[in-house]
């Protein structure tokens, strides 16, 4: 293949080779010294993501059309397992960050694409996914809250059993029910801004060698979440 390179016996794009060695320098340069102090005080390693977004690749999985990597899976796991070797708490962030993105990508409006993912493409922003609830066990798509409508915005009253980067994102993905008629798998999506009132981080989290990833129950505490911050269709990962 004349595209492609040979690294460690895997063949790989020249993509996929390049985002590969950004994400090996990053962790070698930024992430690996800041490890240790991470994970032993438990500290948010605000820096790593600042050097996240500066690196173009927070917006690895965004197409190039909105000035993304316009990456896929597969190189996703080759910069996160790259990445994990620096830090895993700022891997696992990353990964957090990324399982947005891909939804977000399949589900968002024209209007909504320029809006959400051209400033994350930009390195401007880093998100997570607030997906699971208390009562949903193994059934991670199972929701029991429900976004009420109110005028042209709903109120969100959910609280998620955990949400790593939970009172740090920028921004959240939050899937609930769509109304309270609705089934518990008859979901819609609402993006959250991270400095919206009613985010409640709870608790303190302590996860061995993952300290600092800021993994806790959160609460959206009565979120007002304008109308155009919601997914037009259902997300199609949760029909059933």
């Amino acid at each position: 293949m004349p595209n492609a390179l040979n690294l460690d016996g895997i063949a790989l794009t020249r993509d996929q080779g390049r985002w590969r060695r950004v994400a090996e320098k990053l962790a070698a340069e930024v992430l690996r010294p800041n490890a240790p102090e991470t994970d032993r005080s438990g500290v948010f390693p605000a820096a790593n993501i600042e050097a996240l977004k500066k690196s173009g690749l927070l917006g690895l999985l965004i197409p190039t059309s909105l000035g993304g990597g316009g990456g896929d899976v597969a190189t996703a796991i080759l910069v996160t397992e790259a990445l994990a070797k620096g830090c895993i708490s700022t891997a696992m962030i990353y990964t957090m960050h990324q399982s947005t993105l891909m939804l977000m990508v399949a589900l968002a409006t024209p209007e909504q694409a320029e809006r959400f993912l051209a400033p994350i493409a930009r390195g401007e922003l880093f998100g997570a996914f607030a997906m699971s609830e208390p009562g949903s066990g193994n059934r991670i798509w199972h929701m029991d809250s429900h976004a009420v409508a109110d005028g042209d915005t709903f109120v969100i009253d959910s609280f998620k059993s955990f949400c790593t980067s939970a009172g740090h994102a920028d921004f959240y993905l939050v899937p609930t029910r769509g109304s309270a008629d609705g089934g518990a798998t008859d979901l819609s999506l609402f993006w959250i801004d991270g400095d919206e009132p009613g985010i409640e981080p709870k608790g303190e989290w302590d996860g061995m060698g993952l300290r600092g990833n800021g993994s806790r129950p959160l609460h959206f505490n009565k979120c007002r979440v304008p109308a155009k911050n919601a997914s037009a269709t259902r997300p199609p990962a949760f029909r059933s």
